[in-house]
């Protein structure tokens, strides 16, 4: 019978309304590639987790995802898959902020709308490397003994910190070594009889074995191992141990307690009675009554005797063995309970009997037992207990170690940030009073306005901060003085007229000078005095990106370097040092000014060279500028950040003094931004 087309149509949306649902649903990474490598189809994990809208993903080379530095790479892993060379790519996919995914890829080739396309699935690894981590780190910080070795000869590849700690091995004298060559097990067949238990079972759980200590004692010790699969498929042995030596002693007690009772029962030195039940009548012997430290004659013979010393805790248990038994329930009687001595103290002892007459009925007539004092023994159960409960409590106190830890891991962050923060207070200070020291000849020709304003916004600052400051600024003695020439500074400042006499400029000078020099001072490291020095380019950058580092890492910025190496100029280091942070700082707000318009943020460092000079460029894919606003950029109050505009205009002051150069250079708005500094080369050999 033909098919209706309507039908068969049907069937076929039918068919892939099912598949999508199906592509989307799947939590691992999906993709529909043409055969030059570009996405046709993504699934919504690849959305959601990598965190890409389609119009981004649509039409995008699938390498793109991968890290920058792999894509050649994975390109020549796909070809080989392609052609039938190759399993899986092992490569990380990259989500839109810069962080790595861990997958595990495939590609095989197909069909896709009647053209031939490509299939990729990517396996999410993301949830079993946080399993390695968690194994990692339950691994180091276990109390139990804990090793990786290798299946054939047992070599050490790894223990913990417990396994040392209890063996009294360093690491190094372990690793490379077999437990054979050490001679660890007290017993070399210990050895034989767990491999042949993991051939048979793959697996052995607590087996009793003695290890042999660096001194030569003997940690007895319950005794675990199972087969693990290494990073490169090689057949490991994971083998984990608890230290019961302690209750090993516990049981050697034990043991010693029941040999007692074995020499107790030979000499018949047992408390015995015997009950007759309609009566109530009991007959204690002498060492019944003297195991409760009673004379005979004081003791009552009636079984109320024995219901009244008996412990109200255990009373309720006891008595409900002894009905079961008497009902003909259970062939004996037999409870551990506690009776009261005559001394109020009581007396742990094992109660056995049994009925030895019943009548037609089968109603009991006569009960008889015996007592035997186990006191010595609950005693060593107790201690083993309170053992247990010792190693508990080393278990939680070690917890509370770590939480402590990690609060104060804390509390250092927060003062770290503290620190950073009246570094950048002393930063801003400087901003406003450098230029004006450099340009004091020129003060005349500047509107005084814009320092003005904001030296009187960094002194309220650090006045509302002195107390914050004062072990800070006073470090250097001349730090203490800062309050008072600052306060100087702005009363010229404000006070001078118009004409700006040679008196106030030479008053400015000095004020500024002193907060300069002492901002200088507190800001250098220890031994230099802020003089110019030979330095290395490469250092140089390096050291700038080390303390930006953290704020680029949470923007999710990259940067790129290319720095030609031995490159050395001549100039003040630490001011130099500044002068790079403020145009990296710049760049990663030119990046965040352009929100989510860029795929990818990037800040490339480069330096080269010609005969006599070198060249620094640092270069951005942010927001860019007009280049109408290109020529006023290193002026002061030119500033689309809201600053007060004196960060550039310093920058190039300083680098101008260290007889350099400094150029800006931006295609337009949106298209990113290049400033370029040039020095006179230091071509003296290094000393």
């Amino acid at each position: 019978m033909t098919q209706n087309p309507s039908e068969t149509c049907d069937q076929w949306t039918e068919t892939e309304d099912n598949f999508r649902i199906f592509f989307d649903l799947c939590p691992d990474f999906l993709f529909v590639l043409n055969m030059e490598g570009g996405i046709i189809l993504a699934n919504r994990t690849v959305r959601d987790l990598l965190g890409y809208s389609t119009e981004e993903l649509v039409g995008t080379s699938v390498l793109l995802l991968h890290p920058e530095d792999r894509r050649d790479e994975a390109g020549m892993i796909v070809r080989e898959m392609v052609e039938g060379r190759g399993d899986f790519c092992p490569i990380p996919l990259l989500t839109r902020d810069g962080r790595e995914v861990p997958v595990e890829t495939k590609v095989m080739p197909g069909r896709w709308n009647g053209q031939s396309c490509l299939f990729g699935y990517s396996r999410n690894l993301s949830e079993l490397k946080r399993s390695e981590e968690k194994f990692r780190s339950a691994f180091a910080s276990s109390s139990v003994l804990m090793a990786i070795s290798t299946l054939e000869d047992g070599r050490f590849l790894d223990v913990n910190q417990a396994f040392t700690d209890t063996m009294g091995y360093e690491r190094s004298r372990l690793i490379g070594k077999s437990s054979l060559e050490l001679g660890l097990f007290e017993d070399p067949r210990d050895r034989l009889k767990m491999t042949r238990l993991l051939k048979e079972h793959h697996k052995v759980n607590n087996m009793a074995i003695g290890m042999r200590h660096v001194n030569g004692n003997i940690v007895s010790g319950l005794f675990s191992a199972a087969l693990m699969t290494g990073s490169a498929g090689e057949k490991l042995l994971l083998t984990s141990m608890v230290d019961i030596t302690g209750l090993k002693e516990a049981e050697r007690k034990l043991r010693e307690s029941e040999e007692r009772l074995q020499l107790v029962l030979s000499g018949a030195d047992l408390g015995t009675w015997d009950w007759d039940v309609p009566t109530g009548y009991v007959h204690f012997n002498r060492r019944w009554a003297e195991m409760l430290g009673y004379e005979p004659k004081e003791i009552k013979p009636h079984v109320e005797t024995w219901e009244k010393l008996l412990h109200p805790e255990d009373k309720d248990g006891v008595m409900a063995t002894l009905q079961r038994h008497l009902a003909g329930k259970t062939d004996t009687y037999k409870t551990e309970h506690r009776l009261w001595s005559k001394s109020g103290d009581p007396v742990w002892v094992l109660d056995t009997g049994r009925v030895i007459q019943r009548d037609s009925a089968g109603a009991p007539l006569r009960v008889a037992g015996i007592h035997m004092d186990i006191t010595d023994r609950k005693q060593a159960e107790k201690e083993l207990h309170e053992y247990q409960e010792h190693l508990e409590e080393l278990v939680r106190a070690r917890t509370r170690q770590l939480e402590q830890a990690q609060k104060n891991l804390l509390a250092w962050a927060l003062e770290a940030g503290r620190a950073q923060a009246l570094d950048i207070m002393l930063h801003n200070i400087g901003n406003a009073v450098t230029p004006i020291l450099l340009q004091a000849d020129k003060l005349g020709m500047l509107n005084r306005d814009q320092p003005l304003k904001y030296l009187q916004a960094c002194y309220r600052d650090l006045s509302d901060h002195r107390g914050e400051l004062d072990p800070y600024l006073s470090e250097d003695p001349r730090g203490r003085e800062v309050f008072s020439y600052m306060g100087r500074l702005l009363e010229t400042l404000m006070g001078e007229d118009r004409e700006r006499t040679r008196e106030a400029i030479t008053a400015i000078r000095e004020a500024v000078g002193h907060i300069s020099q002492i901002l200088k001072v507190q800001s250098l490291p220890p031994g230099n005095g802020g003089i110019k020095v030979r330095m290395a380019v490469a250092k140089l950058v390096e050291n700038a990106l080390r303390i930006q580092g953290p704020a680029l890492s949470k923007r999710g910025i990259r940067v790129r370097t290319q720095l030609e190496p031995g490159l050395m100029i001549e100039a003040d280091q630490s001011s130099m040092c500044q002068v790079l942070m403020n145009l990296i700082k710049n760049a990663y707000e030119a990046l965040e000014a352009m929100g989510g318009k860029t795929l990818e943020k990037e800040i490339v460092i480069r330096s080269f060279t010609t005969e006599n000079r070198v060249f620094l460029e640092i270069s951005d894919n942010g927001a860019g500028l007009d280049p109408g606003k290109q020529a006023t950029v290193f002026e002061t109050g030119v500033s689309g950040k809201g600053s007060s505009g004196l960060g550039l205009f310093y920058v190039k002051t300083i680098v101008e003094a260290s007889g350099g150069t400094i150029l800006f250079k931006s295609d337009g708005e949106g298209k990113g931004a290049q400033v370029r500094l040039e020095f006179v080369r230091d071509n003296r050999p290094r000393g």
